[in-house]
C-alpha cells in the first residue's frame, strides 16, 4: 500500500476536538497521560506480535521500523513505522508515522499503544478521514467507516 498514515495524541494540537467532532467522532475524556510512545514502548508492543519480523535502523534524527509478516496467512503484510526526534534516550516519547504498509497492521500497532498512551489519532495522508484509536477498537470497521476499504 503506498500511502502514509500519521498518528497522534489526543493532545497534541487544542484543534483535534473541534476537528473530531466535523468529521462525527465523539471525542472521550482525554488521560492526563496521552501522549506518543517511547521506543522501549515500541519495541515491547512490536515483540509481540506473533509472525512478524522486525527490524530497527536507529540513527540520530530518529529511527526506521520494518514489520514484516513472516507466516504463510501475513507474508504480504507490513509496516514500516518513522520515528522523529530520537535523542539516544529510548525512554523520551517519540512521535511516529507509517510509511506505507498495511492499514489493518497499522492500526493494531496503533491499536496496541493506545493501551498504554491513550487515545490516538489515525489519518491516512490520501484519504484524510481520522480513525479515534482506542483499546476496544474494531479495525475492520473502523477501516470499513472511514472509507480506507
Amino acid at each position: 500500500m503506498g500511502d502514509s498514515y500519521t498518528e497522534v495524541p489526543l493532545t497534541a494540537d487544542p484543534g483535534i476536538s473541534l476537528w473530531l467532532e466535523q468529521h462525527g467522532i465523539a471525542t472521550p475524556s482525554i488521560p492526563a497521560t496521552n501522549r506518543y510512545p517511547t521506543l522501549r514502548e515500541l519495541r515491547a508492543i512490536l515483540a509481540q506480535l506473533d509472525g512478524y519480523a522486525v527490524t530497527y535502523r536507529i540513527g540520530s534524527a530518529g529511527c526506521d521500523i520494518d514489520v514484516v509478516g513472516t507466516n504463510a496467512d501475513r507474508a504480504d503484510s507490513y509496516a514500516c513505522i518513522w520515528t522523529r526526534g530520537f535523542s539516544g534516550d529510548e525512554d523520551t516519547p517519540l512521535p511516529f508515522s507509517f510509511h506505507k504498509g498495511w492499514p489493518d497492521l497499522n492500526l493494531e500497532i496503533t491499536r496496541r499503544l493506545s493501551v498504554i498512551c491513550g487515545p490516538l489519532l489515525f489519518v491516512s495522508h490520501s484519504v484524510g478521514v481520522p480513525i479515534l484509536v482506542t483499546p476496544i477498537i474494531d479495525i475492520q470497521q473502523a477501516l470499513a467507516e472511514a472509507g480506507y476499504c
